[in-house]
């Protein structure tokens, strides 16, 4: 076999890029520490490394979010603390109260201090942790206790949460965790159990914030009508719709606060007043018209038919937007055009032309003046636009936050969208057996030590020795709570050291598959450059080679 120069030439410079190509992978290996950066450094190592890896950043969300669970839990418990510590304050007070024989000033000092811890409770019972409250189970966005406005102290019932002096506007549905696949474990509590000693069983699901039953939802008054009744705890009150000079929704209210005051009743009304102009129906017209709402001319060219009119409007409407897009929006078209007046006032556009409908509306219920400039007997006939008004009402809920039902009656309910119905009582909670509502217990006792009572438990406030029973109970039942939580915190702790120990065995075989080892990979670089200089030298030697050496 005969080599030639160019055989050897090729043979020396294939060696060489095979050299330099190893040398250059080891030297990548060493720089990263990584022995598989390319899929195909090793194609049976690849599937092990991404599922290790996924099971790490598993294991990584698993410890961070029990790491953020951790601390509130142990906010909370700070929390719980302070509950406590009012807890026994008010005994103290109450066996002060017992115990001593102190003036009715002393016991209106020491009525003033309960109340100020009451309001202390209140405020650890509402406590926010990163902006969300932490005993509203999910509904974390909403207060979960306020004030009861229909609190009456002779009224109270210890199984009626409706009469106690503070409402529980949050849900039955404490946060669970999954500390492990599978594994869920509650984080929080819920204010309905801690607070009203009603557990989360009993609520089973039902939030208790005021539950307002057979609501029923009426509609704008229709004219001149009848009147009908609603009954509630016992007491009849009448409401004229006929009179479209008061607010029916007004009457009801009114009897809230009257009629109504000093029963466990009470009715949720809601109402929507507003002011709309009549509508007429549109002449065509081709002499000059000016169409003007509250100073404002909104048409303001002949009106050859009633689809012109509506353009010109549509027309004005995109000119006030042009202008400033806050002060107009919507169509005629679309049925939600408006614009604000030049006193700020928002004025809707109802209907149109085209259907006969068109009218005006302010929004805050205020009266509006629509004038027409133009021939008798064109524009707008059938209609009293210069200062006429017609006063309508809009949306009414009824409904009943109280453990009796509420009746409507008689004819005047469909003036006004109604139909006659007896709306539902509000559910119970009642506190489960050995419990209760810690703020009814601060709030009688206050009561009982204003009132000097403190032995009778029929009288105001129940007694102060009664309360401090009552003290007592709701401090076990906070301290039974709290040693829940504690245990909970405890097993997320340990849930959170079982997942740090199998992030490090995951680690460890990751490192198994994708690591390189450092001395070993060093040695081998050293080789390689040892063996690159070396055919670097032979290659330079043979280089030299000329056929006149074999002359």
């Amino acid at each position: 076999m005969k080599v030639t120069d160019a055989s050897t030439y090729r043979l020396m410079n294939t060696n060489l890029d095979r050299i330099t190509n190893t040398l250059q992978d080891l030297r990548n290996i060493g720089a990263t520490g990584l022995k598989l950066n390319e899929a195909s450094d090793d194609v049976s190592a690849i599937r092990p490394v991404i599922t290790t890896r996924t099971q790490i950043r598993a294991t990584d969300r698993y410890i961070e979010t029990m790491g953020v669970s951790l601390d509130k839990m142990e906010s909370t418990d700070g929390y719980l603390d302070q509950v406590e510590n009012i807890l026994q304050r008010v005994k103290e007070i109450g066996v002060t109260a017992v115990n001593g024989a102190l003036s009715d000033a002393d016991l209106d000092t020491l009525a003033d201090e309960v109340s100020q811890l009451k309001a202390e409770l209140l405020d650890a019972a509402n406590a926010m942790i990163d902006g969300k409250y932490i005993f509203s189970g999910y509904q974390e966005n909403t207060k979960p206790f306020v004030e009861n406005a229909n609190y009456d102290p002779d009224l109270w019932d210890a199984s009626n949460p409706n009469t106690w002096p503070y409402l529980y506007m949050g849900d039955n549905n404490p946060t669970s965790l999954e500390i492990t696949p599978g594994e869920l474990i509650e984080v929080n509590l819920t204010g309905n159990d801690l607070f009203f000693g009603i557990s989360n069983e009993t609520m089973d699901g039902t939030p208790t914030e005021p539950p307002l039953t057979g609501i029923q939802q009426g509609t704008a008054m229709t004219g001149v009508a009848d009147t009908f009744t609603i009954t509630a705890g016992g007491v009849t009150t009448t409401i004229n719709t006929a009179d479209t000079s008061i607010n029916y929704a007004q009457q009801i209210a009114d009897a809230m606060d009257s009629n109504l005051s000093g029963n466990t009743t009470g009715l949720s009304v809601t109402v929507n007043a507003s002011r709309t102009e009549e509508s007429g129906t549109f002449v065509p017209t081709s002499d000059p018209y000016t169409l003007t709402v509250n100073g404002m001319d909104i048409a303001s060219a002949p009106a050859p038919s009633a689809y012109q009119l509506d353009f010109q409007i549509d027309s004005f409407i995109q000119n006030q937007i042009a202008n400033d897009p806050t002060s107009a929006g919507g169509s005629i078209a679309d049925g939600d055009a408006w614009f604000y007046d030049a006193n700020g006032t928002k004025i809707e556009i109802i209907g149109s032309a085209q259907a006969g409908d068109l009218s005006f509306r302010a929004a805050d219920g205020a009266d509006i003046t629509v004038t027409e400039s133009t021939t008798a007997g064109t524009g707008f006939t059938s209609a009293a636009y210069n200062n006429s008004t017609t006063t309508t009402y809009g949306t009414i809920d009824i409904g009943t936050n109280s453990t009796d039902s509420v009746v409507l009656a008689g004819t005047g309910l469909a003036s006004v969208g109604l139909t006659a119905a007896t709306l539902d009582a509000a559910d119970q909670y009642p506190p489960d057996t050995g419990r209760l509502d810690l703020f009814s217990a601060l709030t009688r006792m206050e009561e009982a030590l204003r009132a000097g009572n403190i032995n009778d438990p029929d009288g105001p406030g129940g007694g102060v020795s009664q309360n401090l029973e009552d003290i007592d109970l709701g401090a076990d039942q906070e301290r039974r709570l709290r040693s829940r939580l504690g245990n909970r915190a405890s097993r997320v702790e340990t849930a959170m050291s079982y997942q740090e120990e199998v992030k490090v065995d995951l680690e460890q075989i990751l490192s198994r598959y994708q690591d390189a080892d450092a001395i070993e990979i060093f040695n081998e670089i050293v080789q390689q450059e040892t063996a690159y200089q070396a055919a670097l030298s032979i290659t330079a030697k043979v280089s030299k080679i000329s056929i006149l050496d074999y002359f």
